[in-house]
């Protein structure tokens, strides 16, 4: 595996972690007001 192979598998990743991340987020800000 080369490193641009590795870069997008990186980027992949982040592209599925950022949306669950921002719920997760949202939930704690709506039970903290």
């Amino acid at each position: 595996m080369d490193e641009d192979e590795a870069r997008w598998i990186e980027i992949e990743l982040a592209v599925e972690l950022i949306p669950a991340t921002l719920q997760q987020v949202r939930t704690v800000l709506l039970h903290c007001i």
